[in-house]
């Protein structure tokens, strides 16, 4: 599923859905778990995108994504900011010419994310038997939950 048509009609995959996190074009209850690759940042109501998720998955569903993180410690969070304001923008300069620059945006999107704390309480006010494991500073997260 992609929220982009561009991206699904990129994709192999046979079955391919165009929908968006806010509004899952599923039943309630059909799936036993959900999975996510650095997209939830990108959900415009984070707490409608965790709802619907937790609204298609069935009972004891587990629900499980990967994405930017932004650490609770401003120090860790002025470190990654600075990461993020600088070396994607290196790397894709030095990669792709200007259009690499556009991998700068990640500091736009990491502005915008809530940090790890507030996100753990808004994934627990939705799901039981949270898990948000941070790597690179917190920079990284994977989160593991269930549905009660």
């Amino acid at each position: 599923m992609d929220v982009s048509r561009a991206m699904l009609d990129s994709s192999p995959m046979a079955h391919r859905v165009l929908g968006a996190f806010e509004y899952l074009p599923f039943r309630e209850g059909v799936f036993d778990a959900a999975v996510s690759g650095f997209a939830m940042r990108d959900a415009l109501d984070l707490s409608a995108a965790l709802g619907e998720v937790r609204r298609v998955l069935k009972s004891r569903g587990r629900f499980a994504f990967c994405d930017l993180g932004k650490p609770a410690s401003t120090a860790k969070a002025v470190l990654i900011a600075a990461y993020l304001r600088t070396v994607p923008n290196i790397i894709g300069l030095a990669t792709a010419g200007r259009a690499g620059l556009r991998y700068g945006s990640l500091f736009d999107t990491y502005l915008l994310v809530l940090n790890n704390s507030e996100l753990a309480a808004a994934l627990s006010a939705r799901f039981k038997d949270v898990s948000l494991h941070e790597t690179q500073l917190g920079g990284s997260i994977v989160a593991k939950c269930v549905r009660a």
